[in-house]
């Protein structure tokens, strides 16, 4: 996330700029337009429907991004308490990620796109990653689906 915020993510349009040239500019999620990271995280259909899903899951108000910024805004428009802000800033982390190894299998692997696959990687990691950082609560798989952190 750090190198999304400071805009130095290797993106194809990215990379183009710097005299690399990896064949097709086109987003290695969707295809349809120039892969930048404001397409891929915040306008490309399949991170849409990733971030869908992802909102319905924490039961979150809809999320919409215009720029990369938003996305490290999008915890505090959300509509949760403040221990469940932090762990939903947590998810948007953890899915930015996923949308990018996604991204990377299927450019490098050439790998399917499954927004199904990609959501339930999102949940196994963040469920990981909370399950670690928590040390004194202890969540079940079952209460992590459901979004049930308190």
């Amino acid at each position: 996330m750090w190198r999304v915020g400071l805009d130095r993510l290797p993106t194809r349009l990215a990379l183009k700029i710097r005299n690399c040239n990896m064949g097709s500019l086109m987003c290695g999620l969707c295809n349809d337009e120039e892969e930048t990271a404001e397409h891929l995280f915040c306008s490309c259909w399949v991170a849409l429907e990733v971030w869908h899903q992802v909102g319905v899951w924490c039961k979150s108000t809809p999320l919409f991004m215009f720029e990369v910024k938003d996305l490290f805004k999008l915890h505090n428009v959300a509509g949760f308490c403040k221990e469940k802000r932090m762990v939903f800033k947590g998810n948007v982390f953890v899915t930015c990620w996923i949308l990018w190894k996604t991204r990377n299998d299927n450019v490098f692997n050439n790998g399917k796109t499954s927004t199904e696959k990609i959501v339930q990687d999102i949940k196994a990691i963040s469920f990981l990653w909370y399950r670690i950082r928590k040390k004194k609560d202890v969540i079940t798989w079952d209460k992590w689906c459901s979004f049930d952190t308190m």
